[in-house]
């Protein structure tokens, strides 16, 4: 039960708090933590039961704690096996690696509209704070994403909703940028703008 509770105290926490690469991380570290508090606690119960006739129990005792175990062993090697696509993809997030493209941001030629361009990685709210901060005089953030991590659409959509800016789609706004582009004080999109919404992933 340690596990769990740690995954469920800690990782929340991280989510909302750090970059995706934690959290990744923090997914990698509870599987440990997990699989090695299982090993010491199966040890343990095999070597109780090796035990238990030598301090005066039942043999069938014995037998049917072993048998248990083992059970335990082929359930939790298979689900380990199946979480073996997410774990890699967590391995790859903990190094560094991020969802959509690296994101670009151009201030256009009238000064009162930037383009966001790429996915909602690490670092997109500080890049486009920092862009921002540069132009002052930009009133629309253009929107071309794929989307990204949940995280970073929060953060930019508090920075478009405490800035009061206006949200405009270009050909695409999907997956995290979508919480981006509904904080726009107006909300606008090109004719053949596709906005795509999907419940989230972690």
């Amino acid at each position: 039960m340690f596990a769990p509770l740690l995954g469920i105290l800690m990782l929340p926490w991280l989510s909302e708090n750090f970059p995706a690469r934690y959290s990744s991380a923090g997914v990698l570290f509870v599987t440990a933590i997990g699989v090695v508090a299982w090993t010491w606690a199966v040890s343990g119960t095999w070597a109780s039961a090796n035990k238990h006739v030598g301090r005066g129990g039942k043999q069938s005792w014995a037998n049917a704690a072993k048998v248990m175990i083992v059970i335990g062993i082929l359930k939790t090697v298979g689900d380990i096996s199946n979480m073996g696509g997410t774990l890699g993809e967590h391995w790859k997030i903990a190094l560094g690696g991020q969802l959509g493209p690296a994101i670009s941001l151009q201030v256009r030629a009238d000064g009162k509209s930037i383009m966001l361009k790429g996915g909602m990685n690490d670092g997109a709210s500080e890049a486009l704070t920092k862009a921002l901060d540069l132009a002052p005089s930009v009133t629309t953030v253009v929107l071309n994403s794929s989307g990204g991590w949940v995280r970073e659409g929060n953060l930019i959509a508090k920075l478009i909703s405490d800035r009061k800016l206006n949200t405009y789609v270009e050909h695409e706004c999907t997956s995290a940028c979508t919480i981006a582009f509904l904080a726009g004080k107006e909300r606008a999109a090109e004719p053949n703008a596709r906005i795509g919404f999907h419940s989230f992933r972690s």
